[in-house]
């Protein structure tokens, strides 16, 4: 929810509602077995939404349609906020997924100083990047560090991107 997230994308649209559209399409694919946290960043780091089994969808969407664009983008606190709320005794499919135009401006900023701390984390991040002026070395190198992948959403169109993401997290890993 940085400032920069208020600058427009191909479509028009600014890269926050971009990224809220992708939330809300996340959780409108999520089931009441799935569980989510929201995590917003700007000079500082907020549990938007702390981590809940999806059963509210409205009220989930609700939060989401709140955020605004705030002040520097502090990613690297977003990160560790987002580690903080998986915890181990959960067993299924651990990912942080971060939505961003990489614009690390406040906190740890430099790309090795990201990566490094990205790789101690309990889980792999998924990046995307949204707007053509996105850092994609960054976005690439934060996904890189622990098996994660990195996609650019170009002109705000998420549906392919999320589809594959989405659906290996909800696919059968196997049976029996």
């Amino acid at each position: 929810v940085s400032g920069s997230m208020q600058d427009k994308i191909e479509t028009g649209e600014s890269k926050l509602e971009a990224v809220k559209k992708t939330a809300k399409r996340i959780i409108k694919n999520l089931t009441d077995k799935d569980e989510l946290s929201i995590v917003t960043f700007e000079h500082d780091a907020v549990v938007l939404i702390p981590k809940t089994k999806v059963i509210n969808k409205d009220l989930l969407l609700a939060k989401v349609a709140t955020m605004q664009p705030l002040g520097g983008t502090n990613m690297s606190a977003g990160i560790l906020l987002g580690m903080d709320q998986i915890k181990d005794e959960f067993r299924g499919i651990k990912r942080i997924m971060l939505l961003s135009d990489g614009d690390a401006n406040v906190g740890v900023c430099s790309i090795p100083s990201l990566v490094e701390m990205t790789k101690n984390g309990p889980v792999s991040i998924f990046t995307f990047s949204y707007g053509a002026n996105a850092n994609q070395e960054l976005m690439q190198a934060i996904a890189n560090a622990k098996d994660g992948n990195h996609t650019y959403i170009q002109g705000g169109d998420v549906r392919d991107s999320f589809a594959r993401e989405l659906g290996g997290m909800l696919s059968c890993v196997s049976q029996n």
